[in-house]
């Protein structure tokens, strides 16, 4: 078991924290397919528009407030801190 410092360690917590976050975090086409699948199509007139097409086009502030609030949720990184805390306690031995 290696040793290091605590503040080495919450180093290491937290950027396999930040890894997490970031491919939990959706963009803007994964939003769009995500609308797509979850709302109706829209007809006008003669034409079929796609409802991520649609927000995204007509209210692109809403569309972007949609993606944030997407965002991954305080629970599940809590969780995955202390997964990921007691996983490199296997690995590493913080000195006092």
């Amino acid at each position: 078991m290696t040793k290091i410092t605590q503040e080495k360690f919450d180093e290491l917590v937290e950027s396999e924290v930040e890894k997490f976050i970031n491919d939990w975090s959706m963009n803007e086409d994964d939003y769009e397919e995500l609308i797509n699948e979850t709302h109706p199509e829209i007809d006008i007139f003669q034409m079929t528009y796609q409802a991520g097409d649609v927000l995204r086009a007509v209210d692109p502030i809403a569309f972007r407030c949609g993606i944030a609030d997407e965002e991954c949720p305080d629970h599940e990184i809590d969780e995955e801190r202390d997964r990921v805390i007691e996983h490199l306690q296997d690995y590493y031995e913080v000195e006092n």
